[in-house]
């Protein structure tokens, strides 16, 4: 099953799924009995397909122990708009602020990412993250802050719209 998949159930139908495949992978390995003529190699292979098979099971575990954390059952507007309230309050002139919010866990990264709101400020201080807010911030407005060298001044544009042609 993909983590997309798993995310989708509850968290009691989650452990059942894992609790069934554990049972059966388990069971799978118990009744196991390699005939005379196995190789060395193909038991390797399918030792590492059971081992590989309970690393995913167990990567799991983390995330549906963050789901269970009451801040987590928050809906994600509200976490975005959290974020947005943090972005405001640090008087920011990029996003920088809020990508520690995203590295929280998997629920607040894809709450706060998939809010255009949340990256509308943008400057040319930081290349890599000025070019995925400019992705994230989609058709919102954006607010940029252009700084030049030192002892320049730094200017405000509000504009709906912004086209930025980038040279390679």
């Amino acid at each position: 099953m993909s983590l997309e998949a798993a995310l989708n159930l509850s968290i009691s139908e989650l452990l059942h799924v894992l609790n069934n495949k554990l049972y059966l992978e388990c069971k799978r390995l118990r009744e196991y009995h390699p005939p005379p003529a196995v190789t060395t190699t193909s038991l390797g292979t399918e030792i590492e397909r059971l081992e590989t098979t309970a690393q995913d099971i167990l990567s799991l575990i983390p995330s549906l122990r963050n789901l269970l954390q009451p801040v987590n059952q928050l809906p994600p507007e509200i976490l975005s708009r959290i974020a947005q309230c943090f972005l405001d309050n640090s008087f920011a002139s990029n996003t920088v602020p809020i990508v520690k919010l995203t590295h929280v866990c998997r629920y607040w990264r894809e709450s706060i990412a998939s809010d255009p709101q949340n990256w509308t400020q943008i400057s040319n201080l930081r290349k890599g993250l000025t070019a995925l807010a400019l992705k994230r911030a989609k058709a919102a407005p954006l607010q940029v802050t252009l700084t030049g060298g030192k002892g320049s001044n730094t200017w405000w544009v509000h504009a709906e719209h912004i086209v930025i042609t980038v040279n390679k």
